[in-house]
């Protein structure tokens, strides 16, 4: 019995002190929990991200359009080996596909670049089971990411007309926003062959993520994988081609408004911190200080400050930044120099100035038209252009190197015939012989010619000026619906009559007319009038008895079509 009770007790001491014990675990286990690295975090989000990739593979959603210059398309888990420098379709059997052409590679899926159907900036993909990713150990990239191609870097022209607008306005239409003093939380991709170059400043403008460049992933030999991406560049803000198929000239069905480019120069101007000084009466001479020289440069600012009275700041890339030559570029009058890239940059002129654009001997001015037909998508500036038509005052230099216009890789005939020409023709890009020798000349101006041109801009600008300031934001404006549209029965005629459109008091414009259309019912032709006042009389002749005729009728404001309204008789 004494050893049954000693037992129990025995027992019950045993299963408060396990008791204990184990309570005493928990409360270690609460008090200091496992520790994990940073690292090991991110490896094991990155194992997660990887057998989720694998699972649901790429998908791909396209706008469906013609070709591909005018395709771009959204990919889910998209990667590119830098080994095999090419981007991986992930097959699964989650995979989408929507909007795909019928053959991808003829020529390709979409372009890279905002330059048209360039070979060396197409865009397909390498078709691979998704769990080849596994093998691959990538980097992945969860941020959405925009990719594409730039074009030429290294040239500021191109840097804004090939990259920057059409990256702005892409960018606006992929949602991610672009508010002046707001910049997006994404990934910028650049899948050229080119370094960040000296422009980079500008491209970073617009993400404040460092930009990943293909150039940085080749050594790595790595995998980089995106679980969201937009690839491909607009090409709606394009205005210029560069003469790869047929001689340069302006696009004709660019969609460029003044609106956007305006939209465009105040977001780039707020990034810079331009300053915006009160009126200033000066002008630029965007100077260039190794090749293509005003040789009597210094003649010229003088015959500008004493015969016009305005300063001349000169701006070059070798004295000023490129924030330094916005800034004053975007309050002065207007703005000279010689054929270059540097001219871009007369985008951010402010309303009312103008641009002199100086040519060399023998370089037709109709056939160079960048920054003229900018200046025309922009209305409110003004521009003209000066040719050197003295051989006399052209000095040439056949000594330098065949990409500067260098003449001795040609034979004795070829040069010849160069030197003896005074007029480039029309050619392709972008090695002519002719056309690199004659752009890089140095010139002696005609600085009476110059002055001339320069004060009939300055007259232009000063009448254009006078617009009212509701002018200013209304050129985009267009009139509503003329109101009332009636009309009254004589013995003689058919009086038809209506009242203005209500919004036009608050749209500036030159000339209103309305256009009238008469058209006989089951007829699909009409008869189309034209009247400045709201009216229009038809005599009763013109109108066969017992036919219901339709009269549409619409308001027009310097060419702007407002919408038709139907009258029935």
């Amino acid at each position: 019995m004494n050893t049954v009770i000693t037992w129990t007790i025995i027992t019950l001491l045993i299963a408060i002190l396990a008791g204990l014990i184990i309570q005493k675990c928990d409360l270690c286990c609460k008090d200091k929990p496992v520790q994990t690295t940073a690292s090991q975090d991110l490896e094991l989000d990155s194992i997660s991200i990887t057998d989720k990739m694998i699972e649901e593979g790429t998908s791909v959603y396209c706008q469906e359009k013609s070709s591909n210059s005018n395709r771009r398309c959204h990919f889910r888990n998209l990667c590119y080996n830098s080994h095999h420098d090419a981007f991986l379709f992930l097959h699964s059997a989650e995979s989408e596909r929507h909007g795909l052409p019928e053959n991808r590679f003829q020529p390709a899926l979409l372009d890279l670049s905002s330059v048209r159907d360039h070979n060396r900036k197409y865009f397909n993909y390498v078709d691979v089971p998704s769990s080849i990713i596994k093998d691959l150990t990538p980097r992945i990239i969860t941020k959405p990411s925009f990719i594409f191609s730039r074009f030429l870097p290294e040239n500021i022209m191109h840097v804004f007309h090939d990259d920057l607008l059409p990256m702005y306005y892409t960018l606006r239409n992929y949602h991610f926003q672009l508010i002046r003093n707001i910049r997006t939380d994404y990934q910028l991709v650049l899948m050229d062959d080119f370094t960040l170059g000296d422009y980079s400043d500008l491209y970073s403008i617009f993400t404040t993520n460092q930009i990943l460049i293909k150039n940085t992933l080749k050594p790595q030999n790595q995998t980089v994988c995106f679980t969201e991406a937009w690839v491909g560049i607009s090409k709606h803000t394009t205005w210029y081609q560069y003469g790869f198929q047929r001689p340069q000239g302006p696009l004709l069905d660019t969609k460029l408004t003044s609106d956007t480019l305006d939209k465009f120069t105040s977001f780039i101007q707020y990034q810079v911190g331009v300053s915006f000084l009160a009126s200033s009466d000066y002008l630029v001479l965007i100077s260039r200080k190794t090749n293509r020289l005003i040789i009597n440069e210094m003649e010229l600012i003088m015959a500008i400050t004493q015969e016009i009275g305005f300063k001349v700041k000169i701006v070059s890339l070798e004295t000023h930044s490129l924030s330094e030559i916005v800034d004053i570029l975007s309050s002065a009058k207007g703005a000279i120099g010689m054929h270059g890239s540097l001219l871009i940059l007369a985008m951010f002129l402010p309303k009312g100035a103008f641009l002199l654009e100086m040519f060399p001997y023998a370089i037709d001015a109709q056939h160079y038209l960048p920054y003229k037909t900018m200046i025309g998508i922009q209305k409110y500036k003004s521009y003209d252009s000066w040719q050197n038509k003295d051989v006399q005052t052209t000095v040439t230099h056949p000594e330098y190197t065949k990409e500067l216009g260098g003449l001795a890789h040609l034979t004795t005939e070829q040069q010849e015939a160069i030197l003896k020409s005074d007029r480039v023709r029309p050619h392709l890009c972008c090695n002519d012989p002719e056309w690199l020798f004659r752009i890089y000349q140095d010139t002696i101006v005609n600085v009476p010619a110059v002055i001339d041109k320069i004060k009939n801009l300055v007259f232009k600008s000063q009448m254009d000026g006078q617009t009212d300031e509701k002018g200013k934001s209304s050129y985009c404006m267009y009139p509503a619906e003329v109101r009332n549209l009636t009309y009254k029965v004589t013995t003689a005629d058919y009086r038809v009559y209506w009242e203005r459109p209500w919004n036009i008091e608050f749209i500036a414009y030159r000339h209103l007319e309305y256009e009238v259309w008469l058209q006989y019912e089951n007829r699909d032709d009409y008869t189309a009038y034209v009247t400045k006042l709201p009216e229009i009389t038809f005599t009763k002749h013109l109108i066969e008895i017992g036919k219901s005729v339709n009269i549409w009728v619409m308001c027009q404001l310097d060419n702007r079509d407002g919408p038709q309204i139907l009258l029935q008789i």
